[in-house]
Protein backbone atom coordinates (compact mmCIF):
# COMPACT_ATOMS: atom_id res chain seq x y z
CA UNK A 1 0.00 0.00 0.00
CA UNK A 2 2.19 2.66 -1.33
CA UNK A 3 0.47 6.16 0.32
CA UNK A 4 2.55 8.42 -2.73
CA UNK A 5 -0.08 7.56 -4.59
CA UNK A 6 -2.70 8.99 -2.63
CA UNK A 7 -2.71 12.43 -2.39
CA UNK A 8 -4.66 12.69 0.43
CA UNK A 9 -2.46 10.67 2.86
CA UNK A 10 0.90 12.51 1.33
CA UNK A 11 -0.85 15.99 2.31
CA UNK A 12 -1.41 15.18 6.11
CA UNK A 13 1.91 13.52 6.01
CA UNK A 14 3.95 16.58 5.08
CA UNK A 15 1.71 18.62 7.03
CA UNK A 16 2.48 16.34 10.33
CA UNK A 17 6.07 16.90 9.66
CA UNK A 18 5.60 20.39 8.89
CA UNK A 19 3.82 21.29 12.24
CA UNK A 20 6.58 18.52 13.85
CA UNK A 21 9.57 20.77 12.41
CA UNK A 22 7.71 23.81 13.45
CA UNK A 23 7.31 22.51 16.58
CA UNK A 24 11.10 21.28 17.21
CA UNK A 25 12.13 24.43 15.80
CA UNK A 26 10.17 26.39 18.10
CA UNK A 27 11.53 24.44 21.22
CA UNK A 28 15.00 24.35 19.91
CA UNK A 29 15.08 28.28 19.83
CA UNK A 30 13.27 28.81 23.02
CA UNK A 31 15.64 26.31 25.24
CA UNK A 32 18.65 28.59 23.47
CA UNK A 33 17.21 31.69 24.54
CA UNK A 34 16.46 30.14 27.81
CA UNK A 35 20.06 29.32 28.37
CA UNK A 36 21.04 32.60 26.89
CA UNK A 37 18.91 34.32 29.94
CA UNK A 38 20.66 31.68 32.33
CA UNK A 39 24.12 32.83 31.16
CA UNK A 40 23.45 36.25 31.97
CA UNK A 41 22.21 35.73 35.25
CA UNK A 42 25.24 33.25 36.06
CA UNK A 43 27.55 36.03 34.89
CA UNK A 44 25.53 38.98 36.90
Amino acid sequence: MPYHHCPCTSLVLSNTIRNLKIKGLSTIYFIIQRRHEFKKFGRD
